[in-house]
C-alpha cells in the first residue's frame, strides 16, 4: 500500500501473530510521514540507506543495520534520506489496519495529517 510518499508491505498480520506485526517500508529521497504517535510500540530496523528519524526532541541519522524504537504515545516521524527501505515491527494488532484505510487518502491531503 502507498501512503504518505511510502510503500508499506506487511509481512505478518495480526492474523498471523496477534501481539505483534511486521512490514517493510520503502521510501525514495524525501518521503516519510509527518510528525505523529501511535498508541502501540514500533521498532524499525533500517535495511537499506540512511533514514532520518526523529523521536520525541531527538533527530539522528541511522544507516544499514541501525535499530530505532519508538514507545508507544511518543512523537516522531522520519524521512528518507536516499532510496531505502526499513523493517518495522508494531506491537499489537492495528498498525497495517490503519495504514490500509488511511492509504485510500490522496497523498499531502489535509484529512491525512488529522487522522495521523
Amino acid at each position: 500500500m502507498h501512503l504518505a510518499g511510502i510503500d508499506i508491505m506487511p509481512l505478518v498480520s495480526a492474523d498471523q501473530a496477534p501481539d505483534y506485526e511486521f512490514g517493510v517500508i520503502a521510501g525514495e529521497e524525501g518521503y516519510g510521514p509527518p510528525p505523529h504517535s501511535l498508541p502501540w510500540d514500533e521498532t524499525y530496523c533500517v535495511l537499506r540507506g540512511e533514514v532520518v528519524f526523529g523521536v520525541g526532541r531527538d533527530e539522528q541519522v541511522f544507516a544499514a543495520g541501525a535499530l530505532v524504537r519508538v514507545p508507544a504515545g511518543e512523537r516522531h516521524w522520519f524521512r528518507f534520506d536516499q532510496p531505502g527501505e526499513t523493517l518495522v515491527v508494531t506491537g499489537g494488532h492495528c498498525a497495517f489496519a490503519m495504514f490500509t484505510g488511511l492509504a485510500d487518502v490522496p497523498d499531502g491531503s489535509v484529512p491525512l495529517l488529522r487522522t495521523i
